[in-house]
């Protein structure tokens, strides 16, 4: 049988913080209220900048290459929602699982950038420099932030590795973009559910897959140690309390 290697993060590398004091759910505000605070943080940051003119033009653009984007890519409401608990969440360790053009990406390393600490990412995907011919990666890049590491591999076969290998510590956001099979969804939840750190969010973007609607009806239905909260832009957010 032929061993499947898998890369280790080495959390020394990606040079992590400390753990940052809970965040709950129950404090995330209106939507235009996560609008408003993206706006205001936009003020210091120019990535948040970049990429509201990205998404508002419907092109990604880094290095030498573009994205159209389309009815499935995260519009502006979703990445103000996702930068809001990102940046309020103040999470040591976050996780995307499927890239796409890497805006979720993007806005999570903005996070940790505009925290002053230093916060690691970590996407995961199968190929994932392959995907939309690489073009996350090359955006990640293009706006200088080093504190992050692509695992080219399915999610449902990494996060085991990780569980085993202990290497996800103080792991407190985990994205979940919905471009699996609802087995391997159901997997990949399993197991981010047993990296998850207490207190720690789990976010659904249901516009990407029937799939993901069907796996948050699951856990909705199934998990009485989460706590629950509907975005009217089309996030799932999970709360695991203990």
């Amino acid at each position: 049988m032929t061993e499947i290697s898998i890369p280790e993060i080495n959390i020394d590398d990606l040079n992590i913080g400390e753990m940052a004091p809970a965040f709950s759910i129950d404090d995330l505000p209106s939507q235009d209220e996560c609008n408003a605070h993206y706006e205001q943080q936009s003020q210091n940051s120019s990535v948040l900048n970049d990429i509201s003119k990205m998404v508002k033009d419907g092109k990604v653009v880094a290095s030498d290459k573009s994205y159209d984007l389309d009815k499935l890519s995260y519009s502006q409401d979703q990445l103000s929602a996702l930068f809001y608990m990102a940046h309020k969440g103040d999470f040591t360790l976050t996780s995307t699982l499927g890239i796409q053009c890497g805006l979720s990406s993007v806005v999570c390393m903005a996070a940790h950038q505009l925290n002053n600490k230093n916060g690691g990412h970590v996407p995961v995907e199968l190929r994932a420099l392959e995907v939309n011919n690489g073009i996350a990666k090359d955006l990640l890049d293009s706006f200088g932030f080093e504190n992050y590491q692509i695992m080219e591999h399915e999610p449902c076969i990494v996060l085991p590795q990780l569980l085993i290998q202990n290497l996800a510590a103080d792991l407190g956001l985990v994205i979940f973009n919905g471009s699996s099979s609802y087995d391997d969804l159901f997997v990949e939840f399993y197991f981010a559910d047993r990296l998850v750190e207490n207190n720690g969010l789990f976010v659904f973007n249901t516009k990407r897959s029937k799939e993901v609607k069907k796996l948050v009806k699951h856990i909705k239905k199934t998990r009485s140690n989460y706590n629950h909260v509907s975005m009217d832009c089309g996030l799932e957010i999970f709360q695991k309390l203990f």
